[in-house]
């Protein structure tokens, strides 16, 4: 199962681990599974010391990032599909001052206005890419290419034991003045950041700590939760209704989330002859009492012409059906169990009806 990344993904993915805490419960039960519970903190004036255990990278900001008016934070942490032995790590540039950081931080739900403005103005300057099995450039660009990922001007970092390590500087230069957002003083400033990678020797390297654990085929689905409408369901009524139901675990932040969603209802639509149904999970929404993100979820729904049923997190949720990106969908047999690999990345109707048949044919 191939999994595609873009340069949206890049901001979301950062902004959903720097600001898990404060608006999204659900991603920070996740990143601390991901391994980024050390990076996804505020920076610390005394040290700007990061450390991505999953990709094993660790970055000793110089003193050159103190003086910056914007904010630096890690990024990506994660491995770009399971058994891939890429990882991706990153430093993200904030064109917006501590001050708001601070106030975004202190925030317990995200309004589209902070979207708005957070979002656009946040960019990843530094990619780190980790390779196992010794493997060289040679063997780094055709993943690159598969995944999306940027793959311009790499160069090589270093190595540890057998696992090899690149960057990219500035990986979106050709899209800073069209799909980002600067204020003023913000694009010297990030000019300032991309400088200060000159000389690299504060990235230090170990390691990675493993691969992120996606639930495994035979693993037990119970919970009890809401719709978005209030009412009470429970795992086994949803999963018994049918011989496979499609968990899709999607954000309202997510464009290739909201992209796929006609795709899904489409398919959705013809999976009654196989006994088989869609559900959504809206990944961001902190609880039932989260009015206002379920009525940005609802929006979207009622936008894209969803019909299918969507829930909020549960409890155990992130724990249950954990995923390092959105979307994520996993496959729950009417026993409540887990089959077949979860498909992470947005896709068409046809394809994940050709997942879904290969997991009914097993």
């Amino acid at each position: 199962m191939k999994r595609k990344f873009t340069a949206a993904a890049a901001a979301f993915m950062s902004l959903c681990v720097v600001l898990a805490g404060s608006f999204c419960s659900t991603y920070a039960v996740r990143a601390e599974t991901a391994g980024t519970e050390e990076a996804s903190g505020a920076p610390e004036d005394s040290g700007y010391h990061f450390v991505l255990e999953k990709s094993g990278v660790i970055f000793d900001l110089p003193e050159e990032f103190k003086s910056l008016k914007g904010v630096i934070l890690p990024g990506y942490d994660m491995e770009a599909e399971p058994g891939s032995g890429l990882f991706v790590s990153s430093l993200t540039y904030c064109a917006f001052t501590r001050e708001k950081y601070d106030e975004q931080v202190q925030k317990k739900e995200i309004s589209e206005v902070d979207w708005d403005f957070v979002y656009p103005r946040m960019v990843d300057f530094l990619i780190i890419y980790t390779l196992d099995d010794g493997r060289s450039l040679e063997d780094l660009t055709p993943l690159l290419s598969e995944y999306g990922l940027p793959d311009k001007n790499i160069k090589e970092l270093g190595s540890v034991g057998d696992y090899s390590f690149f960057y990219a500087l500035d990986p979106y230069a050709d899209a800073l003045d069209t799909e980002f957002t600067f204020d003023e003083g913000f694009r010297e400033d990030y000019d300032a950041a991309v400088k200060a990678c000159g000389d690299l020797s504060w990235v230090q390297f170990q390691e990675p700590e493993g691969r992120v654990p996606m639930a495994e085929e035979g693993t037990g689905i119970s919970f009890e939760t809401t719709d978005l409408d209030g009412n009470a369901v429970n795992a086994a009524d949803i999963f018994g209704a049918h011989k496979i139901t499609m968990v899709n675990i999607w954000g309202t932040f997510c464009g290739p989330c909201i992209n796929e969603m006609p795709d899904l209802e489409e398919l959705n639509g013809r999976l009654g002859e196989k006994d088989c149904a869609i559900i959504g999970v809206v990944c961001d929404v902190a609880g039932k009492d989260d009015s206002a993100m379920i009525g940005t979820a609802k929006e979207i729904i009622a936008d894209t012409g969803v019909t299918y049923l969507n829930l909020v997190p549960w409890e155990s949720f992130a724990g249950d059906l954990p995923s390092q990106f959105v979307p994520t969908t996993y496959f729950i047999d009417s026993n409540g169990q887990v089959v077949g690999d979860a498909a992470i990345g947005a896709r068409g109707a046809d394809e994940y009806e050709a997942l879904l048949d290969e997991v009914l044919g097993e």
